[in-house]
């Protein structure tokens, strides 16, 4: 009896596999560094452009050149939001990133860009930090009567230099 096991495993497995094997073969899609950390001025406008690609043949093909197959996306997530681009504060369907920015003064946002083959679905994405900074240091805010009874604010603000600056409402 074990005789015959060991003849029926054997036949078994020199049997023919019928699998599929017609893979498609997607190019691996990459994304030229945009550099890790950005500082824009509150207010001012943040831009940053992306350079996604792939290797074809050992040529490189841009994605930026044609769209037709691909969507971009950049997006900036609120803390503790998903990583869906339905969640952002800020939206961008562009290659290059050109936005005002107003979010509020501090370091460690992150700003995400995202290529996405419409045919398979597959996508690549990378992120930048991005640091929002200030015209000024410190300031300091007085508050004050004109003669006819208005209120007026003034603002002494120490620019980065250490230079003192006044803005008046």
């Amino acid at each position: 009896i074990l005789f015959v096991l060991f003849l029926s495993v054997l036949f078994i497995s020199c049997s023919d596999d019928k699998g599929n094997y017609d893979y498609n073969y997607e190019p691996d899609m990459k994304i030229i560094p945009m550099g890790e950390t950005y500082s824009v001025r509150r207010g001012d406008t943040l831009r940053i452009s992306a350079q996604p690609y792939y290797i074809e043949n050992k040529d490189t093909v841009w994605i930026n050149e044609n769209l037709d197959n691909y969507d971009v996306d950049w997006f900036h997530v609120a803390q503790g939001a998903g990583l869906r681009p339905s969640d952002t504060t800020y939206y961008s369907k562009s290659v290059d990133f050109a936005e005002p920015i107003f979010l509020s003064l501090g370091n460690g946002y992150y700003f995400f860009f995202r290529v996405t083959n419409k045919l398979t679905g597959v996508y690549k994405e990378r992120f930048v930090k991005v640091n929002v900074t200030s015209n000024y240091t410190r300031a300091y805010f007085f508050l004050t009567e004109d003669d006819n009874q208005m209120a007026d604010i003034t603002m002494y603000a120490r620019r980065p230099d250490q230079s003192w600056v006044t803005v008046n409402n």
